[in-house]
């Protein structure tokens, strides 16, 4: 079964300890953005972070996960290596990808920086020569006086296991009840396909928690609603997708960036 790690466990572990940030306020910053947004980004099986200083155009500040994903240590990692063991047949889409992220981000209003999260997956070669498919989530977590993007944070999540072929996807996940954008197109004039309005924001509430690995009675508890209400929608989800079970349903949502 899919199960992420809790909140509290990723901001008591995230990057083990290390300096990420310039100062101990920026460190506290970061954290607080984890508790208080819990569903910004979520952990699929095998996942690391790091930071991106886009105004110096670096990443680092790796996390020891990526031993576990990619067998290289958090020291060996920086961008000039995750490129050059990205797939061939990737790199070419995933550069057309990252330009449409800074076309799309022009054209938001600075006080909706913070309100998406950007989402694609591709391929990365392990140390060992195998290819792992990666899931990749990246929210912005500072700008400038004038709303340009200074810092992103990102996960790496291991999805080989739910998409193990096919071409990578772009989807820009709206937060706070911003509108979602799947399949983002990123040939011809900026657009994007008709947001998916597959689940009411009560179930995406559930759904993300049940991708937490809680339970029904769990998630009644915390969202002060009954079991049976949980249920219920529950079933619902199962039905709109075309699924059998709780695993179909949460494979097929991460597949399809439906969270």
């Amino acid at each position: 079964m899919i199960r992420n790690q809790p909140v509290k466990k990723i901001v008591e572990g995230i990057w083990n300890n290390q300096e990420y940030g310039n100062s101990i306020e920026e460190n506290k910053a970061i954290l607080n953005l984890l508790q208080e947004n819990k569903l910004y980004l979520f952990l699929v099986g095998k996942s690391y972070f790091f930071i991106s200083d886009i105004k110096n155009s670096s990443t680092g500040n790796f996390s020891k996960g990526t031993f576990d994903v990619l067998g290289y240590d958090s020291e060996d990692m920086s961008l000039e290596k995750m490129l050059s063991i990205v797939h061939p047949a990737d790199l070419p889409i995933i550069i057309g990808f990252e330009s449409k992220v800074m076309e799309f981000f022009s054209e938001l209003p600075v006080e909706k920086m913070f309100k998406y999260k950007v989402r694609y997956d591709f391929r990365m070669q392990h140390k060992l020569g195998h290819y792992v498919r990666l899931l990749q989530q990246v929210i912005t977590i500072e700008t400038d006086e004038n709303g340009a993007i200074i810092k992103t944070m990102g996960i790496h999540s291991d999805i080989t296991d739910l998409k193990n072929e096919g071409l990578p996807v772009l989807s820009f996940i709206g937060l706070d009840g911003e509108p979602t954008y799947e399949n983002v197109q990123v040939e011809g004039k900026f657009s994007f396909l008709k947001p998916d309005e597959r689940f009411s924001p009560r179930e995406k509430e559930i759904l993300n928690k049940l991708i937490q690995g809680k339970t029904s009675e769990e998630i009644a508890k915390e969202l002060f609603i009954s079991k049976e209400t949980v249920n219920t929608h529950r079933r619902n989800m199962l039905s709109k997708c075309d699924v059998k079970n709780t695993m179909e349903l949460v494979n097929r949502s991460v597949k399809n960036g439906w969270v």
